[in-house]
């Protein structure tokens, strides 16, 4: 599980936009995989930045490796 900076941990949801993310999917690509508006991707990838701590996808895909061979509590 990947522990959030400020506000707990990903939803559900949340955690399926940011894998995708954070394996090369635009956003365009993930609302369609995920049958949801190109708004609300953007506005689930805000809400994992913010909550993370974190500014862009580098940043994101980082998190994401790490959290595969250990459990981050929040991006360093």
């Amino acid at each position: 599980m990947i522990r959030a900076r400020r506000g707990g941990v990903l939803t559900a949801r949340e955690r399926e936009v940011a894998d995708l993310a954070a394996a090369g999917l635009a956003v365009k690509e993930i609302a369609a995989r995920l049958d949801i508006s190109y708004f609300t991707v953007k506005a689930h990838m805000r809400s994992i930045y913010d909550k993370l701590g974190i500014h862009d996808r580098v940043r994101l895909a980082i998190v994401f490796l790490r959290a595969g061979e250990e459990e981050p509590e929040a991006a360093a």
